[in-house]
């Protein structure tokens, strides 16, 4: 069994954390992308996915770093995906350190995941809520002191809740 290279774990891992830092950072952002993402590009992707050849289907001489436009965000998802199989670049050609792939990786990742958060953000507004109707009748009891009679209950009178991933 071969021994791990602590000195590549560690810089991959310091990767790691500096893509980590760098997430949020508009600025840093774009200087990662020209300073790193693109030069791996153009090194080990642009032969193949170019102006000239866009093998698969696949240009990424003109990839952008907008990630909230869903085209260049699946683009880079297939990337990634490529990249971290070990699919891209092909054995036939020079690989990548893999520090360097796992920084690019990273970096998709990082991306990925501040879209999924800003997609998911409500921004200062506050999300409206639903109670669903066991909520609905305690709290009706609460507020008005009350016990419903049998069959007179919100339970019994409102329509089913629905689900959503396991939730009523």
């Amino acid at each position: 069994m071969k021994k791990p290279d602590y000195q590549r774990l560690f810089r991959a891992g310091f990767a790691l954390l500096w893509v980590m830092c760098m997430e949020g950072r508009a600025e840093a952002k774009s200087d990662s992308f020209r300073s790193v993402i693109r030069p791996f590009l153009e090194e080990h992707c642009v032969e193949c996915h170019g102006a000239d050849k866009q093998k698969g289907e696949l240009r990424l001489d003109v990839l952008g770093e907008d990630f909230a436009d869903r085209k260049t965000a699946a683009t880079w998802m297939e990337v990634r995906d490529l990249i971290h199989l070990g699919e891209m670049p092909p054995e036939n050609e020079p690989r990548p350190d893999i520090e360097r792939s796992a920084l690019v990786t990273l970096w998709i990742a990082s991306e990925l995941r501040q879209l999924a958060r800003q997609s998911k953000s409500v921004g200062d507004r506050v999300p409206l809520r639903r109670m669903n109707r066991h909520e609905y009748t305690h709290t009706i009891e609460d507020l008005l002191s009350m016990k419903f009679a049998a069959g007179e209950s919100p339970l019994d009178t409102l329509p089913p809740d629905g689900t959503s991933d396991g939730f009523d």
